[in-house]
């Protein structure tokens, strides 16, 4: 019982550090995200800020869509750099738009076939690359029916005039858009939990993570001071089960933070906690509680009374290093290739891939299940690696010690 007051204590004067650990995930959600995730998704017009590159600079419909959506959207001068691209469809623009060499000859040698009724080539040639920002925020159905649909009318109207010269069809179809009036569509999915959900479980993984070694290595620090050391080394318990019961105090301590951001979550999502997808990522989010424990537990094995100045070192830059390489702050396809294999050494990497990989799933099949178990027994295997990592400097640990007992020994007979 005197170790948990000990704990108690601690916690009690670290509660406000532990507290801003705890609270930024929270406070990150509910803030920036908000709790609305309506199941009725509404697409307005809106303009939208496009990246397009026209490689089809010899076509007419080229020129006729890139001049359309210059009407309707904003056209954003990007150069055309793979990473200038990924950094702008992140912060700046909700899409980007190729059209491909060669796209109007295509589409007039296709339309032209169906006129005559003749059969397309088996090949119907380049089509347009559309690729959605992060700030895409209403769902990409709306700016791919409104090229599907700028398509079509050109489609309708060469099959209704064949003999129709270019500049005549261009009128016919400047007629037929300008009539047009926007369309509301609503949607509606029983399944989809809503995007929120899932950047909060993103988002508590940092705050447990940062909690957790913090936490535990206050105790460390506590039970590592000299007095402590040598009132424990003089306690008719014997030093292994007093080790026992302090690891079992941080691990109830660390199981307890987990447990208030599942509560949290509860009263926050309500009935999405409860679908299977919630309940899969609070079993996700268990398991990597155990590996926040062992990581905690290997950082704070060696910890001394005067290392404070580490604890908070390590506490406030592995966190980081960890949300914004595992994909935490930052999606996975937004980073290169080499970041993301080396991401993949990091235990929040596969934390984060069981996510989005539930977020990305139409349907929980059995291909969705194994990725899931893959990536928590790959979680179960860094626990494991971390805890034999501690015995292993726990054991050099006491050897040095004994060693240095046994040389101050001789020295004094």
């Amino acid at each position: 019982m005197s170790i948990f007051k000990v704990i108690r204590r601690i916690i009690a004067a670290n509660r406000l550090n532990l507290g801003i650990y705890i609270s930024i995930p929270i406070i990150i959600v509910l803030v920036l995200v908000g709790q609305g995730d309506p199941v009725t998704t509404q697409f307005q017009s809106r303009r939208q800020k496009i990246i397009l590159f026209n490689e089809d600079q010899d076509g007419l419909l080229a020129a006729e869509l890139e001049a359309w959506l210059g009407e309707r959207h904003d056209l954003l001068e990007i150069a055309d750099n793979t990473n200038r691209i990924r950094d702008a469809l992140f912060y700046q623009a909700d899409a980007l738009i190729r059209i491909p060499p060669g796209f109007s000859a295509a589409l007039e040698a296709r339309w032209e076939a169906e006129s005559k009724g003749q059969e397309a080539a088996a090949d119907d040639g380049p089509e347009l690359i559309l690729e959605l920002g992060k700030r895409e925020s209403y769902g990409p159905e709306r700016l791919r029916l409104e090229l599907d649909n700028w398509i079509g009318v050109w489609h309708t109207s060469s099959l209704a005039r064949p003999d129709a010269s270019f500049v005549e069809r261009r009128a016919d179809v400047a007629a037929i858009l300008a009539s047009e009036t926007d369309v509301q569509i609503e949607q509606f999915d029983v399944k989809a939990l809503g995007p929120s959900i899932y950047l909060y479980f993103r988002y508590i993984s940092y705050g447990m993570l940062a909690t957790i070694y913090f936490m535990l290595a206050m105790i460390a620090l506590e039970f590592n001071r000299q007095n402590i050391r040598l009132r424990s080394d003089s306690s008719p318990v014997p030093a292994q089960q007093l080790a026992l019961r302090i690891l079992g105090a941080g691990t109830l301590s660390a199981l307890a933070v987990m447990a208030l951001y599942a509560i949290v979550g509860f009263f926050y999502y309500g009935w999405r906690m409860q679908q299977v997808q919630g309940i899969a990522m609070l079993l996700n989010t268990f398991i990597y509680t155990i590996v926040c424990i062992t990581l905690a537990q290997l950082l704070t094995s060696t910890l001394n009374s005067r290392q404070s100045a580490l604890v908070y070192g390590i506490g406030n830059v592995m966190p980081l290093v960890f949300s914004f390489f595992g994909g935490v702050f930052i999606p996975f396809h937004f980073l290169s290739e080499p970041v993301q294999r080396l991401a993949s050494f990091l235990p929040s990497y596969w934390y984060v891939n069981t996510i989005d990989v539930l977020e990305a799933a139409n349907e929980l099949d059995t291909n969705v299940w194994s990725t899931v178990a893959r990536n928590n027994g790959v979680l179960l295997l860094f626990a494991l690696v971390f805890v034999l990592a501690t015995l292993a400097l726990r054991r050099a640990s006491r050897t040095r010690h004994s060693i240095r007992s046994h040389i101050a020994g001789d020295r004094l007979t």
